[in-house]
C-alpha cells in the first residue's frame, strides 16, 4: 500500500490514459527516480536480501503503470542482478545500477565477441554483422549507462596450434554513454524500437558494438577470470557448466515476470470484474434492469479469470518462496526446481494473462455501446421468444445428477489433472521414439511441437496443488469456504476446457462431463 498511497500523494507522477510515447518514457523515468530518492524503495538490497519483498515492489509498480514495472526490473532485476550474481566484490562496489543488455533466447549461438587484447590489457567488443545485433533491450534508446553485455570470450594464442581458444559465453560491463554528457560513446551504435502497442514508457533499443575497448576488470569474473598475462581461469571445468551456472543466475528474471504477470491479471480482473458488477442491464419484463455479472455468459468468460488469479497468485508466491530459498541455500535441486517451475509459470501465465487482458478489453467495449443489436440483446431476445419452453422445463441433467461431491473432491480434481499429463506424456514419448528414427533428435522434437506444448497440463498441475494446499491452510473458516469454491471453479473450468480428453477415454462419465460445465 504503500507505493500506491505515494502515487496517490503525486498527482503528477500518475499515467494518464492517453499519452505519447516521448512524454510517457520521460515520465516512466521520473517515476522510477522518484520512488527510489524519494520514496526510499531500495530495490537493490531488496533484491539481494529479500527477494520476496522485492518482487512485492516490482507488482506494486506495475499495478501504477505497468511500463514502470517492466523498467524497475530492467533496471534492477536484470542490470543490477548481472551485477550482484556474476560479479565479484569490486563490481558490486564501483558500478551504479543503469542498463543490461539482456542475452535473447539463443544464448549459446549469439555472435558477440570479447577478444582479449594483451598489450593494453583490455577486451574488445564486436558485433560482426547485423544479424548479431541485440534488439528490444530496455533501457537501451534513451536512458541507459551502462549494458551486461554477453559475448563469446576470445584469448588469441591460447587454442590448439597457436590458434585463438573461444572460451565460451561470459558477461562484460560495457559504458554505452558519458556519464556527464549522455553522449553516446564511440564505437556504440543505438537504435531507437519507437512506439510499440503497449509499454511505451520503456524505451526499448538495439545496441551493436564496433571494437569497442573495455578495462579487464569489466568482465564479470564470479566463474571465469583472465589474469594479466592472458591465462584463463575457472572453478568449472567446462565451457557448457560455465555456461549453465551463468544463466542459472539470470533465473530471477522468468520468476519476477512470471509474478508480476500475475499482478496484471488482478488488475484486468479487478476492473473488468467491478465494471460488470455495476453495469446494468436488460431484464425480465417489467422489473429493474439486472447486473451484466448475472448473466451465464459473462460469469463463464469472468470467474474463471477471477478464480486462475487466486491460483496463479498462490503458485507464484511458492515460487517466490522457493527462489528465495535457493539464494540462501545453493541447493542443487532445489536450483533445479525453480528453474523447471519458472519456466513453466513464466510461459503459461503471461499467456493466460494476455488472453484475458484480450477478453476483459472486448467486454469493456461492450459494456460501454448500447446493447440494442449487440451481442448481449440478440442472446437474450433469441432465449426469450426462441426457447422460453425449453427454458421452462426442469434441466435434465441436474435432476437425474443428485450430487456434486465427488467433482468437487479436490482428490479428484487434482488426480484428474495428473491424469491428464500422464497421458499426454506417454503418447509424446511415443511419437518422439518414433520420429526420431528417422528425422533425429531435432527433426523429432520439432514434429511433435504443438503435442508437446500442450504439457502445459503439468503447470496446471502444480498450480492447482498449491491451490488446494492454500485454501486447506487458510485459518478463518468463512474465506476457506469461498477459496474452496474459487478452488472447484479453477479446477472444473480446466476440466471442462479439455473434456474430450477425458471424455475419449471415459474418464469422466457423460453425466459428471456436463454437471462439470453447469457447476
Amino acid at each position: 500500500m504503500r507505493l500506491f498511497d505515494f502515487f496517490r500523494a503525486h498527482p503528477d507522477l500518475q499515467t494518464p490514459i492517453e499519452l505519447p510515447t516521448a512524454a510517457h518514457r520521460d515520465l516512466c523515468y521520473r517515476q522510477l527516480r522518484t520512488l527510489v530518492r524519494e520514496a526510499g524503495v531500495r530495490p537493490l538490497t531488496l533484491m539481494a536480501t529479500d527477494p520476496a519483498e522485492y518482487f512485492a515492489v516490482m507488482e506494486a509498480a506495475g499495478g501504477a503503470d505497468i511500463s514502470l514495472g517492466v523498467k524497475l526490473g530492467v533496471q534492477y532485476s536484470l542490470w543490477g542482478g548481472s551485477v550482484i550474481n556474476l560479479g565479484t566484490k569490486k563490481h558490486r562496489d564501483k558500478y551504479g545500477i543503469d542498463n543490461l543488455d539482456y542475452p535473447g533466447s539463443n544464448v549459446q549461438a549469439l555472435q558477440t565477441t570479447a577478444t582479449f587484447d594483451h598489450v593494453t590489457d583490455e577486451f574488445i567488443i564486436n558485433t560482426p554483422n547485423d544479424g548479431a545485433i541485440k534488439w528490444w533491450i530496455g533501457n537501451a534508446a534513451l536512458h541507459g549507462k551502462f549494458a551486461t553485455v554477453f559475448a563469446r570470450l576470445i584469448l588469441p594464442l591460447q587454442g590448439k596450434g597457436g590458434e585463438a581458444a573461444d572460451m565460451g559465453i561470459h558477461a562484460f560491463i560495457v559504458p554505452i554513454r558519458d556519464l556527464e554528457t549522455h553522449a553516446v560513446l564511440p564505437g556504440i551504435e543505438i537504435n531507437d524500437c519507437g512506439h510499440k502497442i503497449g509499454l511505451n514508457g520503456v524505451d526499448n533499443g538495439a545496441l551493436r558494438f564496433r571494437s569497442v575497448r573495455i578495462p579487464r576488470d569489466n568482465l564479470l569474473n564470479r566463474f571465469g577470470d583472465v589474469s594479466r598475462d592472458g591465462k584463463y581461469t575457472s572453478s568449472l571445468p567446462t565451457i557448457n557448466k560455465r555456461f549453465a551456472a551463468t544463466l542459472g543466475e539470470l533465473v530471477g528474471g522468468r520468476v519476477g515476470i512470471a509474478y508480476c504477470s500475475v499482478g496484471v491479471l488482478k488488475v484486468a480482473v479487478t476492473i473488468v470484474v467491478r465494471y460488470a458488477l455495476l453495469r446494468h442491464q436488460f431484464g425480465p419484463p417489467k422489473q429493474p434492469e439486472i447486473s451484466v455479472l448475472d448473466y451465464q455468459s459473462h460469469q463463464h468468460k469472468l470467474m474463471p479469470m477471477l478464480a486462475s488469479s487466486y491460483a496463479f497468485h498462490f503458485a507464484t508466491v511458492q515460487l517466490v518462496d522457493k527462489y528465495s530459498e535457493m539464494k540462501k541455500t545453493n541447493d542443487e535441486d532445489l536450483i533445479a526446481d525453480v528453474h523447471v517451475l519458472s519456466s513453466g509459470l513464466k510461459a503459461y501465465i503471461t499467456s493466460y494473462t494476455a488472453k484475458s487482458i484480450s477478453v476483459a478489453g472486448d467486454l469493456l467495449k461492450q459494456y460501454q455501446e448500447n446493447f440494442k443489436g449487440g451481442t448481449l440483446s440478440v442472446t437474450w431476445n433469441y432465449l426469450r421468444d426462441s426457447m422460453s419452453t425449453y427454458l421452462s422445463q426442469p434441466n435434465p441433467v441436474t435432476a437425474r445428477w443428485e450430487g456434486e461431491d465427488h467433482l468437487r473432491d479436490p482428490n479428484f480434481q487434482l488426480d484428474a489433472f495428473r491424469y491428464r499429463t500422464s497421458r499426454l506424456l506417454h503418447s509424446v514419448a511415443a511419437r518422439l521414439q518414433k520420429h526420431s528414427k528417422t528425422l533425429g533428435g531435432f527433426g523429432a522434437w520439432n514434429r511433435c511441437l504443438n503435442h508437446l506444448l500442450t504439457l502445459e497440463s503439468h503447470i496446471e498441475s502444480v498450480i492447482l496443488a498449491k491451490f488446494i494446499e492454500s485454501v486447506k491452510s487458510c485459518p478463518d473458516e468463512k474465506s476457506r469456504e469461498v477459496l474452496k469454491l474459487v478452488c472447484d471453479l479453477y479446477a472444473l473450468d480446466r476440466i471442462w476446457q479439455d473434456i474430450g480428453t477425458y471424455r475419449n477415454v471415459d474418464y469422466v462419465a457423460p453425466n459428471k462431463a456436463k454437471v462439470c460445465g453447469l457447476i
